[in-house]
């Protein structure tokens, strides 16, 4: 059995050498490296080299607010080199590990476990001033979330739970409000409307729903998505589903996404702790009765999807229906620094069963599917044949909320239940204030 072996280095380094979708550090990009293409790696018991090392460099740099980490991998069969100036500790041929967990030091010297996140989000910090001006960055998507947090699922991991979605106070989401903000994400660089949750959106009336999704294919007529678990659907007579179903696309509608975590029926009754037969509308859609596009979302989570042998079982599930566009989703971890809800119990769930999207890359590269885009924070999209169905599949999870400050670019605005419309779902003052955007625009076309 191989055992871990050690890195030693300093917690601004992290987002400059850290790939989350393959759960690697890599020295690509640091570009003060003496060895770009070795990477030094220590025993448990040469931990003091490290240690001295990058103590040298933080106080050579001067940050007070800098701290050492430590990287721990598992290199299996690599074989390691110290043919090297020092003779001390060895390399690797290569010039990257991939982790398996991160470290902080106490006084002693001794490891204190350090969440990924929480050591991105200070990462962050230490490399960016983050001043929090919503106002100026751009919205990739505008998201409505008709419905606070009313959904026939009770899913243990649900984001809503551990959001902003908890916080709202009371208000009314207004048609005009909608269009308006609409307009704005559009001219702001939108390029997609999302109808989602806060709660499950089906549970509003059909006829608002669908009034909702026509208004916002004036906006994006070539891209509006309802994001559901489709309960609402699944349980009708198929000629209904059918209606209903075709009506959304009558209306504006592009794609249909079906939260779906587990081919199994009763293993994904188990996550949702609901019944939901969407095999019903699959079927009806495979038929060629339903036209609308429909792709399916999966949460990576132990216990469900966590293996390459559950991701395959998951295909050939969902292409015996002629489904063709997957979204494996990595659970989301928020952080003490950027979120005021770190410590709702959803978000500790989160933690305990998520399962690194390196696991759908590494399938996708065994099986010959090919990388074809990234969303701006990296999540790749492949495509390619498995068992003879066609697939673009989609390794997914949203920035972080310290990346889009950075970037100035927002997964999405968030158009509240409320009426409020926010930047962030993870903090309740990002506020984007229309008057104020719009008062913005006419100042800079007045200059």
């Amino acid at each position: 059995m191989s055992q871990n072996y050690y890195h030693v280095t300093l917690a601004s380094n992290f987002i400059k050498g850290f790939d989350k979708y393959k759960k690697r550090y890599s020295k690509v990009n640091l570009k003060a490296s003496t060895f770009p293409e070795q990477f030094f790696v220590l025993k448990r018991n040469e931990l003091s080299i490290g240690i001295d090392k990058a103590t040298k460099l933080l106080n050579k740099l001067g940050n007070r607010e800098d701290f050492l980490i430590v990287l721990v991998t598992n290199i299996g069969d690599l074989e390691t080199y110290n043919d090297h100036e020092t003779g001390l500790a060895q390399y690797l041929k290569q010039n990257y590990i991939d982790l398996l967990a991160v470290y902080t030091l106490d006084r002693e010297k001794s490891f204190i476990p350090m969440r990924i996140e929480e050591l991105t989000a200070k990462s962050f910090e230490l490399n960016f001033d983050l001043e929090k001006n919503y106002e100026t960055i751009r919205p990739r998507s505008i998201s409505i979330l008709p419905v606070k947090s009313g959904c026939q699922a009770k899913c243990d991991f649900c984001f809503s739970t551990y959001s902003v979605s908890e916080d709202l106070e009371k208000g009314l989401l207004e048609n005009n409000s909608i269009e308006r903000y609409l307009k704005l994400a559009k001219e702001k660089g939108a390029s997609r409307a999302v109808i989602t949750g806060g709660g499950e959106p089906t549970l509003i009336a059909e006829h608002k729903l669908l009034d909702m999704v026509k208004t916002s294919a004036l906006y994006f007529p070539h891209k509006v998505v309802l994001i559901s678990n489709a309960h609402t659907y699944a349980i009708e007579a198929s000629n209904e589903i059918v209606k209903k179903i075709q009506a959304l696309k009558e209306h504006g509608l592009t794609d249909l996404s079906i939260s779906r975590h587990h081919y199994d029926d009763v293993r994904n009754e188990a996550i949702m702790k609901l019944h939901t037969p969407i095999e019903n509308i699959l079927e009806l859609k495979k038929s060629g009765l339903i036209t609308l596009n429909i792709r399916l979302i999966a949460v990576l989570q132990k216990g469900a999807i966590d293996s390459k042998e559950e991701i395959k079982n998951y295909l050939d599930w969902a292409g015996s229906f002629g489904v063709e566009q997957i979204c494996f989703k990595e659970l989301y971890v928020s952080t003490s620094s950027e979120s005021y809800y770190h410590e709702f119990e959803a978000n500790e769930f989160s933690y305990s069963r998520q399962v690194p999207l390196a696991l759908v890359l590494e399938f996708c590269h065994e099986h010959g599917f090919k990388k074809v885009s990234e969303l701006p924070w990296g999540a790749p999209v492949y495509e390619g044949k498995f068992n003879g169905n066609y697939f673009s599949i989609a390794a997914y999870t949203e920035p972080s909320l310290y990346w889009e400050l950075v970037n100035g670019l927002s997964r999405s605005w968030n158009l509240m239940s409320n009426g409020d419309c926010l930047a962030s779902l993870e903090d309740k003052h990002s506020f984007v204030e229309a008057q104020d955007i719009e008062a913005q625009d006419e100042v800079a076309n007045e200059l």
